[in-house]
């Protein structure tokens, strides 16, 4: 929301009471909509507003996780469970399930809906040639269906072996399809602040970075002067960084690879990592958080305080500031 505005503001070296005051505001707009707030106001009505019972969202990923094998019908919902193979009434008749009050909708079992036919009485209103065409598809869909008197309704989640419900599988269901990040558990179990992990994640706002979010810029790496910027340039490849990561790496004790023209920092890390203990990846993960961290610190300080360090200079530096995470040679070595 303020990545932008505040990367700009930091050229200008404004003081940090301006950006106490633009939080100060910020939150007065988002939890009162005036310029300041006190404790206990907030306009937003978070009963209805994260009532996710009532999520189509989360309701239609309910619906997709789990498996209905109809028995005596006690425990299916007739208008809103999927029953039907893959559907349900609701999403067969549409039109049709807007003529039943939401109390049947959300309470009509199957196997009271299939008794008597009391489905045809939940129907409420005028049928439109639509809802009467749904009303004539749903029918014979119905009539199919018999009932299993003396055996229980089975619902069975997917996300599991054993078919039963788990928050845990529920969570993780959210994931499916999601793109993994290889390198997601090791920085999270790094000794690292949380504000240095961000630094690997590729969530630094280089030159290709500002580029791709309409902001123009010079796109050559500050501290070798020849490349174009890139999260990957910058923390691995440059020649300047490899000269930091000769050195540190032979302090901690780390085969150096080949040269890491065409690999991403993450490559390369993960590469560093080989045939080392659980205690020295640990260590490593550290010190790489560490180093990368300075690297773009060492950038920044050369773009807007105009200062510049030797490769000595930072290295000296990261050796000091290593000095205060005493874990990172512990788990190194």
């Amino acid at each position: 929301m303020s990545a932008a505005c505040v990367h700009t503001l930091i050229s200008l070296q404004v003081p940090d009471w301006v950006f106490q005051e633009i939080d100060k505001r910020r939150r007065g707009f988002l939890w009162a909509g005036k310029e300041k707030a006190t404790g206990g106001q907030c306009l937003v009505a978070w009963p209805i507003s994260l009532d996710f019972g009532n999520d189509p969202e989360v309701k239609a990923m309910f619906n997709a996780s789990i498996d209905i094998e109809l028995g005596d019908g006690c425990l299916t919902l007739f208008w809103s469970d999927h029953w039907l193979g893959q559907n349900s009434p609701c999403l067969i008749a549409p039109k049709l399930r807007n003529l039943v009050t939401p109390g049947f909708r959300n309470s009509r079992t199957v196997a009271a809906a299939l008794s008597d036919k009391r489905w045809i009485q939940d129907i409420t209103g005028t049928l439109t040639f639509q809802a009467l065409s749904e009303y004539l598809i749903l029918w014979q869909v119905v009539e199919a269906f018999e009932l299993r008197v003396g055996v229980e309704d089975t619902i069975r989640w997917k996300w599991t072996t054993d078919a039963a419900y788990s928050a845990r599988s529920a969570y993780v269901s959210f994931f499916q399809g999601t793109i993994r990040f290889e390198g997601a558990k090791p920085i999270w179990k790094t000794w690292a602040p949380q504000k240095v992990k961000f630094s690997v994640r590729q969530r630094i706002w280089t030159s290709d970075q500002r580029r791709r979010h309409g902001l123009t810029g010079d796109a050559t790496c500050r501290l070798c002067d020849q490349e174009e910027e890139t999260a990957d340039h910058l923390l691995c490849t440059c020649s300047f960084t490899q000269q930091v990561w000769h050195t540190l790496l032979s302090v901690l004790g780390v085969q150096n690879p080949p040269s890491p023209v065409g690999l991403s920092i993450l490559e390369w890390w993960l590469l560093l990592r080989q045939g080392l203990s659980k205690k020295q990846k640990k260590g490593l993960d550290t010190a790489v958080m560490l180093v990368s961290w300075l690297i773009w610190k060492e950038r920044d300080a050369r773009i807007f305080n105009g200062t510049e360090q030797s490769s000595s200079q930072l290295i000296r530096g990261i050796l000091e500031e290593g000095s205060n995470w005493n874990w990172i040679r512990a788990g190194a070595s």
